[in-house]
């Protein structure tokens, strides 16, 4: 399925069930959760991100609903599926080639002094 179909579809019916709320029920929320966290683990990455961040505003919040909006940021991060290993060697060889390019700027001669010009320090 697409994200936009996930997105736009399936999170607002599954989030109805993801709010502060005593009168529902635990196991149903629970489940809620657990379903936005499969959910997200078929997201594209600018919808698993803008869902990540909207949990983190939710959560900042200073409400009743916290603690599930926690458990539902916990989740969605642990669900996380994308590959990290090729941007760190991405990250590594950058590194390498910096490192390099400043190696082979080096001179091993002093820098050079430009002469000052004798008359304009008579004039003074």
């Amino acid at each position: 399925m697409r994200s936009r179909t996930l997105v736009e579809v399936f999170l607002p019916l599954v989030e109805h069930y993801i709010m502060p709320a005593a009168t529902l029920d635990h196991l149903l929320v629970s489940e809620a959760i657990n379903t936005t966290g499969r959910i997200a683990k078929h997201l594209g990455w600018s919808a698993y991100s803008a869902l990540v961040q909207k949990y983190i505003r939710a959560s900042k919040d200073k409400n009743e609903g916290v603690r599930v909006y926690v458990r539902t940021l916990v989740a969605i991060l642990e669900i996380f599926h994308f590959s990290v290993e090729e941007a760190v060697q991405q990250i590594d060889l950058s590194t390498d080639d910096v490192a390099d390019g400043d190696q082979e700027g080096l001179v091993d001669e002093p820098p050079s002094i430009l002469p000052v010009d004798r008359q304009d320090t008579k004039n003074r």
